[in-house]
C-alpha cells in the first residue's frame, strides 16, 4: 500500500496497478480488490480534485468514464464467479499490455477521430471491464488518453475519475453478491491510512526525483510482479489439478489395507473430484486434496460456512496428529496419515473459509413453508442449509439431483416419510420453492457446486 500510495503521489495516478498485485502474490484476486476498495476510493477522489479546470478533463471526457461504469459492472460480475487463476493471469496480463503499451501506439488508430462516441465506449468499456476483474483499467484508458495527446493534468483528471467511478461500481456489485466480509471491510481502513502516506511521500518524490528515472524503477517492480503472478497463474494452465488424482487413488489403496478403510471410505460421498473444486491449481485446493483424502471421500468447500470450517479443520488436525475420543483405534487409523504444519492449516482454512458456504437467513420467507421446513430439514443433516440465492433457477434442480444421490449413499435421511431416500426422496416442491428465490441469471455460476 505505501508504494502504492508514492506510485500515485508521484505520477498522479497508477495505485491499483501497484497494490493490487503485490496483494495477489500474497491472496487471491478478488480478497485483493476488495482490501484495496478504501485505498482506490480515497486516492481516486484525491486525483480528481488536484489541478482544477475540470471543464478541459471531466466536462469534455465524461462519456468514457460512463461507459467505464458499465465495464466495471460485467468486469466485477466475471470476479464473482470465475475461477481464480486465470482472473490472476488475466491481471499478468494487463500489467505486461501497461508495460509495453508503446507497441501498440504505433498501430492505426485514425479511427479515434473519425469515431469519437464509438471510440469512447470501446476504450471505456474495455477499461471498466479491465477494472472490474483484476483492477487495472490503466493500460486500455492510457493509450486512449495517450492517442488523444492530452495534457498531464487533464489525464490525470479524467483517468482518476475513471478509476473512482469502476471503484464505485465494482464494489456495489461485490456487496449486493455478499462478497464483502466485515474483517475484510475493517482492514480498508489501516490500509488506507498506509495509501495517504504513501501518497504524501510521493508528492514529495515528485519534486525531487526525475519522473524518467522513476517510471524506469515501476517498471522492473511492476514487470517483476507480474513474472512472479504468471508463475503462480500457470498451474491452471497445465491442469495441476490432474496430477492431484494419484493422491486420491493412493488413499483409496490405503483404504483397501486398512482394517478400518471400510468405515473411513463411509465418512463423505464421493461428491467432487480434484478438479472439480474451486481454484483446483491454489495451494489450498491442493492442499485439501493432500491431507483430507487420507481419512475421507474429498469433501467441498461448500459443504460448511466459513465460521464452522475453522472448528472443522481445528478437530481433524487434532485426530491427524493421534488424538480423538476413540484411544488407540484413533492412534491406529492415523499411524500412516501425514499431518499438516501449522502454516499449512492456516492455508487451508483461509481457502475453506473463502469457499464457504453461505447459509440462509433463518429469518427466510422460504423457511416459513411446508416446502421450505422440507428443505430446511434434508440440507441440514449433512451440512449448513444453503442460500437460494447460491445458484440460479437453472441449475437448481441439478443441485437438488445430486444431492439426492448423495443422500440415498449415505442413507442418513430422516424426519418426514416424504423425506426418506428409500422408496425415494421427493423433491419437486422443493425445487420449485428454491427457483422462486434463486439468484437471477442462467450463465453465472454454470457449475453448481
Amino acid at each position: 500500500m505505501l508504494i502504492a500510495g508514492i506510485t500515485q503521489g508521484a505520477l498522479g495516478f497508477g495505485f491499483p496497478a501497484v497494490s493490487t498485485p503485490i496483494l495477489v502474490l500474497m491472496t487471491d484476486v478478488k480478497t485483493a480488490i476488495i482490501l484495496n476498495l478504501l485505498p482506490n476510493f480515497v486516492v481516486n477522489v484525491i486525483g480528481v480534485v488536484r489541478g482544477g479546470n475540470w471543464t478541459a478533463s471531466l466536462g469534455r471526457y465524461w462519456p468514457v468514464a460512463a461507459w467505464v461504469l458499465v465495464g466495471s459492472f460485467f468486469g466485477a460480475r466475471l470476479l464473482i464467479v470465475a475461477p481464480q487463476d486465470p482472473i490472476r493471469l488475466l491481471l499478468a496480463l494487463s500489467i505486461f499490455a501497461y508495460l509495453y503499451q508503446g507497441w501498440l501506439v504505433h498501430l492505426d488508430w485514425s479511427w479515434l477521430a473519425r469515431r469519437p462516441q464509438v471510440s469512447a465506449m470501446v476504450f471505456g468499456f474495455a477499461g471498466g471491464f479491465f477494472s472490474g476483474t483484476v483492477n487495472q483499467s490503466l493500460p486500455p484508458l492510457l493509450i486512449y488518453f495517450t492517442l488523444l495527446n492530452l495534457e498531464t493534468v487533464v489525464m490525470t483528471q479524467i483517468l482518476n475519475l475513471c478509476f473512482l467511478g469502476g471503484k464505485v461500481v465494482q464494489a456495489a456489485t461485490l456487496a449486493a453478491a455478499g462478497q464483502i466480509r466485515l474483517a475484510q471491510a475493517a482492514a480498508n481502513v489501516p490500509f488506507t491510512l498506509i495509501a495517504l502516506a504513501g501518497l504524501w511521500i510521493g508528492m514529495r518524490v515528485q519534486q525531487r526525483v526525475s519522473p524518467h528515472i522513476y517510471k524506469r524503477v515501476l517498471r522492473y517492480l511492476l514487470f517483476a510482479l507480474a513474472v512472479m503472478l504468471l508463475w503462480q497463474g500457470s498451474g491452471w494452465l497445465f491442469s495441476l489439478a490432474h496430477a492431484a488424482a494419484p493422491e486420491v487413488e493412493q488413499a483409496r489403496r490405503a483404504w483397501a489395507q486398512n482394517p478400518h478403510g471400510a468405515m473411513m471410505a463411509r465418512i463423505l460421498p464421493p461428491a467432487v473430484e480434484p478438479r472439480g473444486l474451486p481454484e483446483p491449481s491454489s495451494a489450498g485446493a491442493r492442499l485439501t486434496v493432500r491431507y483430507c483424502v487420507q481419512c475421507h471421500n474429498l469433501p467441498n468447500p461448500p459443504m460448511h460456512t466459513p465460521e464452522r470450517w475453522h472448528s472443522v479443520v481445528e478437530r481433524m488436525v487434532w485426530r491427524m496428529r493421534g488424538n480423538g475420543n476413540m484411544g488407540t483405534v484413533m492412534r491406529d487409523m492415523m499411524a500412516q496419515v501425514e499431518a499438516p504444519t501449522d502454516a499449512e492449516v492456516q492455508t487451508l482454512l483461509r481457502y475453506l473459509e473463502a469457499h464457504g458456504q453461505k447459509e440462509i437467513d433463518p429469518l427466510h420467507p422460504a423457511l416459513k413453508s411446508p416446502a421450505g421446513q422440507a428443505f430446511s430439514i434434508a440440507c441440514s443433516q449433512c451440512h449448513a442449509t444453503p442460500d437460494p440465492q447460491r445458484h440460479t433457477a437453472r441449475e437448481w434442480p441439478l443441485v437438488v439431483e445430486r444431492m439426492k444421490r448423495h443422500m440415498a449413499w449415505a442413507n442418513t435421511v430422516t424426519g418426514a416419510p416424504e423425506l426418506r431416500t428409500n422408496p425415494e426422496l421427493k423433491t419437486a416442491e422443493i425445487v420449485k420453492l428454491l427457483q422462486q428465490y434463486a439468484r437471477p441469471g442462467g450463465a453465472a455460476g454454470a457449475t453448481p457446486r
